[in-house]
């Protein structure tokens, strides 16, 4: 069993289709955790979707925060902190595989899963030490790689430092390994949830490469055309950016697609990428 957090601000017809990638293509058994963080547009449309996944037994939770339930703090941090602190509580949690812990404009790939599985089986296997996340290397951001020797889960893959968390996979003790993070630090901040965690792990590693890139097909990026959230709202918070990350104009856009035809339209996006 593995489970799953989805961090969402705005952006309904994103974390729909998000959602709907989840349904169809994890194949291990999952929970699904979505944390709706100081959303303003369409709120009642949220609850109503939400509403209906809960009533089909398709997710585990959805909680809804607000500036004061983040502590003014950045709300993706407090809402992961949030999902580390009740997976601890989970008299079970040996059970659960892996954590993954992702943005709302993530659209899976079929096989995601089981390709992270087999990773973190072959990370056992061959004894590499110090893999606190992967993540996928060709969005992942993943610097100062260096090539493994060997293929993790039939893949190629980079041992490295930063890496974005727009999807982290993580293993299951996570959170008691490496920790939480400390809100105080984050109070009237809308970003730096992954740099606070690249300190930790940097720490944790004594300076050896923490991350490990994975070159495989696990999610295609829907946030150039949802439009990003912290790029806006990350170092101010003014009426003119509170308006911007509305995005009703891509929300309608996303909207207008069926769920294969957004997933064809990003999937060829990224076969461009690949020929790079």
């Amino acid at each position: 069993m593995i489970k799953i957090a989805i961090t969402v601000r705005n952006r309904l017809e994103i974390t729909k289709k998000c959602i709907e990638a989840l349904i169809r293509h994890t194949t291990i058994p999952h929970q699904i955790y979505i944390y709706d963080n100081l959303t303003d547009y369409r709120l009642k449309d949220h609850f109503d979707f939400y509403h209906d996944l809960l009533e089909k037994k398709l997710i585990s939770q959805v909680t809804f925060n607000t500036s004061s339930s983040c502590y003014n703090a950045f709300s993706k941090a407090i809402s992961l902190n949030n999902f580390g602190m009740q997976h601890e509580q989970d008299p079970e949690k040996d059970k659960c595989e892996m954590l993954i812990t992702l943005d709302n404009d993530i659209i899976v790939m079929p096989n995601w899963d089981r390709i992270l599985r087999d990773a973190f089986i072959d990370i056992k296997k061959y004894k590499i030490q110090h893999i606190y996340a992967i993540a996928q290397f060709l969005d992942g951001a993943v610097k100062y790689e260096k090539l493994l020797d060997v293929k993790l889960g039939g893949y190629k893959a980079y041992h490295g430092k930063l890496g974005g968390s727009c999807l982290w996979a993580t293993k299951s003790n996570f959170y008691k390994e490496v920790g939480l993070l400390d809100v105080k630090k984050l109070v009237g901040l809308n970003k730096k949830h992954d740099q606070h965690y690249w300190i930790k792990m940097e720490t944790l590693s004594n300076g050896s490469p923490y991350i490990l890139g994975l070159d495989a097909p696990l999610f295609l990026h829907g946030g150039p055309t949802a439009g990003s959230v912290c790029n806006i709202i990350g170092f101010g918070t003014s009426k003119h950016k509170m308006k911007q990350i509305q995005y009703k104009e891509n929300d309608n856009y996303i909207k207008s697609f069926t769920f294969d035809e957004f997933y064809t339209k990003l999937y060829k996006k990224y076969e461009q990428t690949l020929k790079k």
